[in-house]
């Protein structure tokens, strides 16, 4: 199972040092708050966005499209 290939724009980008705990192991240090790249900018709100670990065992590919 896995997730598609999906365009996004990073809106925040969150380290924690120490790492934060959050109940489960390895505990994130650095996340990206992310949301699809047609969302619109002025309709963000506070909880919109979803977050990626990066310290997950999950594979992430990460690629500069463009820069805004």
């Amino acid at each position: 199972m896995g997730i598609p290939e999906t365009l996004v724009r990073v809106i925040d980008i969150g380290r924690y040092d120490p790492p934060q705990d959050v109940g489960w192991l390895p505990r994130p240090h650095t996340v990206l708050v992310v949301v699809p790249a047609d969302h619109a900018a002025e309709a963000l709100g506070e909880d919109d966005g979803d977050t990626i670990n990066l310290d997950s065992a999950a594979p992430v590919t990460i690629e500069l499209v463009a820069r805004g």
